[in-house]
């Protein structure tokens, strides 16, 4: 007797079990450790979906006449390896969605029940009694996903071929969603009566009400933090910055790496809302940047004072030695220029300040290239030189840089140049 497209299908994953379930957990770790860093407090959680579970939903939707091919059963399934994101803190699924859309390349989004990527969710329909809900039911956002070849090793880049789902909710949603699935689409103990649907609408409801409640405690966490003299940990500082920057969609996109931003000013004795007031604001009444909001504030910390890039670079390894991959070979010749580079930039931000300071312009200490040109202290031309300098510079600060010591040598040279003409003021 010839076997089955399902039953083949099934099968064969029984045999990649392993490799979707490795695939989900590299991808959690790394949605997990960057929600971290930005101080975004959740549970994430991966599992592949079982091969007995994958058999019943291949028999529950199998078209008429079957499927034609393995292939084609694969496109229609999209979970077989899933990520759960819980947010304390309902209000955070924009940074959350900042966050998968740096790690994964994203194919389809749906915001459920409703938002622009809207799409009608089955758990809002009727019930087979009749029972009308009274609450909107499940709310979250859905995502599927590839993991970017760049956020894995040489050894795990197969599994950028693993399509992934992210399901991002709150804690209590989560909670809520689990008992009303496996109650109603997974019915081990019959059908359910309309009483059962009218309490877990009700349930529904309390969650919705818990959301709401956990939004308040996010804002009275916040007017806490600010009204203390330190801040504690990187958590506090990131809901004091979630708290600044939310009256500004615009400016709240990506929060960046708010631990390392918080070991730098532990480290300056600048660990407190009085102390960064200042440079939070510097960040929301300056040029309009897309860069994470840690990484400008960072470097309007350094601006102010060349000796703290000392400081900061000690931190910043220390913090990447934890973090990231390790130094490719020839760090010495690249260490060698990284100071090089590093150097002449120092003199080109001391000749801003003072060409600012002798005009009495005011904003950021070292605005972009771009704003230096419409104050009128720089010329076209030197804007459009410096612009890939200063994404160099980001880069080597904050992470991120992937070229050789030849291009930090060459940069350093072409800086050195504009520096002197700046300070010649030949670009004033």
């Amino acid at each position: 007797m010839s076997r089955s497209v399902e039953e083949e299908f099934v099968d064969s994953y029984r045999r990649e079990y392993d490799f979707f379930g490795k695939a989900g957990r590299l991808a959690a770790a790394l949605i997990e450790k960057k929600l971290h860093s930005a101080g975004i407090k959740s549970l994430v959680t991966s599992r592949p979906k079982s091969p007995s579970s994958l058999e019943a939903k291949l028999k529950k939707r199998r078209p008429p006449g079957g499927y034609s091919t393995t292939e084609k059963i694969y496109e229609s399934i999209v979970d077989l390896t899933g990520i759960r994101i819980a947010l304390y803190f309902p209000g955070q699924q924009d940074l959350v969605s900042d966050v998968i859309s740096e790690i994964f390349e994203v194919n389809e989004e749906k915001r459920f029940p409703e938002g622009p990527h809207a799409s009608k969710s089955k758990r809002d329909t009727p019930s087979p009694t009749g029972y009308k809900k009274q609450f909107n039911g499940y709310r979250a956002r859905h995502y599927r996903v590839r993991v970017k070849p760049s956020h894995l090793g040489e050894s795990e880049r197969r599994y950028t071929e693993a399509r992934i789902e992210i399901q991002v909710a709150s804690v209590l949603m989560h909670a809520w969603s689990e008992v009303e699935h496996d109650l109603i689409y997974k019915p081990y103990e019959g059908t359910l009566s309309e009483d059962e649907h009218a309490i877990l609408d009700e349930l529904n409801g309390l969650v919705l009400t818990g959301e709401i409640a956990l939004e308040r405690l996010e804002r009275a966490g916040a007017a806490r933090v600010e009204s203390q003299k330190s801040l504690s940990n990187h958590f506090e500082l990131a809901a004091y910055l979630i708290e600044k920057f939310s009256v500004d969609s615009q400016r709240m996109s990506d929060l960046g790496s708010v631990d390392l931003l918080f070991e730098f000013i532990e480290a300056l004795g600048l660990a407190n809302p009085e102390s960064i007031r200042a440079y939070v604001d510097g960040v929301f009444k300056g040029d309009i940047e897309t860069r994470p909001i840690s990484e400008q504030i960072i470097d309007q910390i350094l601006s102010e004072d060349d000796r703290r890039y000392d400081t900061y670079q000690n931190i910043r390894t220390a913090y990447s030695s934890r973090t990231e991959h390790p130094p490719a070979e020839g760090e010495s010749e690249f260490t060698k220029a990284l100071g090089l580079f590093m150097g002449q930039w120092i003199a080109y931000e001391k000749a801003v300040r003072e060409a600012l300071l002798n005009m009495a312009a005011k904003g950021p200490p070292v605005p972009t290239p771009q704003a230096l040109e419409a104050k009128g202290l720089i010329t076209a031309g030197q804007a459009n030189q410096l612009a890939p300098i200063r994404l160099l510079r980001n880069q080597l600060v904050h992470g991120g840089y992937k070229g050789a010591p030849s291009q930090l040598k060459e940069s350093a040279n072409k800086l050195k140049e504009l520096t002197a003409e700046i300070r010649g003021g030949k670009g004033f």
